[in-house]
């Protein structure tokens, strides 16, 4: 293994970070953004999008900050379409990335995952214009991140995390433990639909996603297409600021007409409502209609494990991973 990280005390600042045909990395306590330099970049952490030189295997980017601009409260509509790029991007040419304990800030899509048996836990996509995270290998596990403050500023259908299917991705995959936010301010900028956990385009098989708190503004709060053999289990979703269409978000196993849902298990989940009809010879079993308590204490469970297995906030950021006006707004403890 190569560490490349940063020493005692200091801050190193990068204005990007990119990496192709590489092998056993880390990257550890770094502040990349294209703030420091004069020229923009298609995306701000680029891995693996090229194999001249053979595939890459095994790159970690862990404890860093990466942002577009570190504030971005003056923009525009126009400006985040301009001038908001993508947080991390990782292409098809290799596999096991891990990305942990990131601050990703001021983006257009958070983090883009299109490489197998890779791992994205305890990282904050935090003010983001596109999706927070876009799954589209196999065997990938996305846990104990938290995705907050979408903005609103195109046509593109937000999701906190969406996964893609068909030869490149949707297959075993582990969505466990995330919380999904639309918005965790008083005023947000640009609010606008919002939708959770989203595996659209199936078929999809033997998906886990377990555990996950959502409070999002737009009825897909959990939504599986053509999907077979999966688990939807102990999740929370709630609307708790519904928009001007009174939207409140769901738990679903639906179909586009593609293959078909087959034998889901949907258990112990809590959600302002569940479509489930579509679910063929699955399971559904102890799914309640949700409370605001029942949300707030969930919350706060997760919230909490987070804290403890990542810390409380990211070291170089300095900032909370929700804030404490949101925790009040639900009474989480």
């Amino acid at each position: 293994m190569i560490t490349i990280e940063a020493d005692d005390g200091e801050t190193p600042k990068l204005s990007r970070l990119e990496v192709h045909s590489a092998t056993n990395i880390l990257f550890e306590g770094l502040t990349i953004s294209p703030s420091f330099s004069s020229s923009s970049t298609g995306g701000i952490v680029k891995l693996c999008f090229n194999d001249w030189f053979g595939e890459c295997d095994n790159i970690s980017v862990v404890d860093s900050y990466i942002y577009t601009v570190d504030d971005a409260s003056a923009w525009s509509k126009e400006d985040w379409t301009s001038k908001a790029v993508v947080g991390i991007g990782i292409g098809t040419k290799g596999a096991q990335f891990n990305i942990i304990n990131n601050m990703i800030r001021n983006i257009n899509f958070g983090i883009s995952l299109a490489a197998p048996n890779s791992h994205v836990s305890g990282n904050v996509v935090d003010n983001y214009t596109g999706d927070g995270i876009r799954v589209s290998a196999n065997n990938s596990t996305v846990q104990f991140n938290v995705i907050k403050n979408n903005l609103n500023v195109n046509a593109n259908h937000d999701d906190g995390i969406q996964g893609y299917q068909g030869n490149i991705g949707g297959n075993d995959d582990l969505i466990i433990n995330n919380i999904i936010i639309s918005s965790d301010v008083e005023r947000p900028a640009f609010p606008g639909p919002l939708q959770g956990i989203g595996y659209f385009d199936g078929l999809s098989s033997r998906l886990s996603v377990i555990g996950n708190v959502i409070d999002v503004d737009a009825y897909h709060g959990i939504s599986l297409y053509d999907v077979e053999a999966s688990v939807i289990a102990e999740n929370v979703t709630i609307t708790t600021e519904p928009l001007d269409n009174g939207a409140a978000c769901w738990i679903m196993i639906g179909t586009k007409g593609k293959i078909g849902s087959t034998g889901n298990e949907v258990i112990s989940n809590y959600s302002n409502s569940f479509k489930l009809l579509d679910n063929i010879e699955g399971v559904d079993e102890n799914n309640l209609t949700v409370s605001l308590v029942d949300y707030a204490d969930k919350f706060t469970r997760i919230l909490n494990e987070i804290n403890l297995r990542y810390g409380a906030g990211s070291s170089l950021a300095n900032l909370p991973r929700v804030s404490d006006f949101y925790k009040n707004k639900i009474g989480a403890n």
